[in-house]
């Protein structure tokens, strides 16, 4: 029972620091947020060019900020599917084997990828 209670104590500390450490870090950016306005206020820089640009009557910005957003979610996505592939294929290749021992393999990297010189079929 003493156990129990140590590991419990123990696991709530770690939550406690977690949640500090995690307002900490917002408050810390908030902070240079603010900091960072402040300091452009009624400057006129780089930054006026490209907020009034984005923000302009005609949304020029718009579909480059669109463009953008989806390029970037496309690039982590291909990556989050290979690095599942990679995650998976020694499980599969015993679970394959586990049913057809004769089984061969089709010679594919870890990832997923076609070899190289079957590329050009």
């Amino acid at each position: 029972m003493d156990t129990d209670y140590k590991f419990i104590l123990l696991h709530k500390i770690f939550e406690l620091i977690h949640k500090i450490v995690l307002y900490v870090l917002i408050a810390f950016l908030a902070y240079m947020a603010y900091l960072t306005v402040d300091s452009l206020a009624g400057k006129t820089t780089i930054a006026n060019v490209f907020i009034q640009y984005f923000a302009g009557k005609g949304n020029y910005g718009l579909p480059w900020i669109l463009a953008l957003f989806l390029f970037i979610w496309a690039t982590l996505e291909k990556q989050f599917r290979k690095n599942k592939t990679i995650y998976f294929q020694a499980r599969i290749k015993e679970l394959e084997t586990r049913i057809d021992s004769k089984r061969s393999s089709s010679d594919l990297s870890p990832n997923g990828d076609t070899k190289p010189e079957d590329a050009h079929l």
